[in-house]
């Protein structure tokens, strides 16, 4: 019978409780990397404060790695205001990540996790 799943990745991952992830809201998956968008680090208290972390202009979000292979944990692209959307771009090389906060969408490029011009 159906209905059966199987985690991934969740908090008790040691590596991404060092990253102290704030709001998990968008995925896509690139060979065996899952790249998760991340609106902002989690603080003391912001389940709380959680839609005034929203509206602050803080660029404390980034893209979270998972390799699905190796189970690492790590970070492509640091210092983004409230990302909250992801796609792999047609080339291949670089993903489209929507910042909420800034109403703009970057490029970052895959191999170096720097945003392009």
């Amino acid at each position: 019978g159906g209905g059966g799943f199987e985690w991934l990745l969740d908090y008790t991952h040691p590596e991404l409780q060092k990253l102290a992830p704030g709001f998990f809201n968008d995925l896509v998956i690139v060979g065996d990397v899952v790249y998760i968008t991340d609106s902002y680090r989690r603080r003391e208290g912001d389940r709380q404060h959680m839609l005034q972390r929203f509206y602050s202009l803080e660029g404390d979000g980034r893209v979270i790695t998972y390799n699905l292979s190796s189970g690492e944990v790590g970070v492509l692209a640091d210092n983004l205001y409230i990302p909250n959307g992801i796609e792999l771009h047609y080339d291949n090389r670089t993903l489209l990540v929507a910042e909420g906060n800034m109403y703009r969408i970057l490029r970052v490029d895959l191999a170096t996790g720097k945003v392009l011009g």
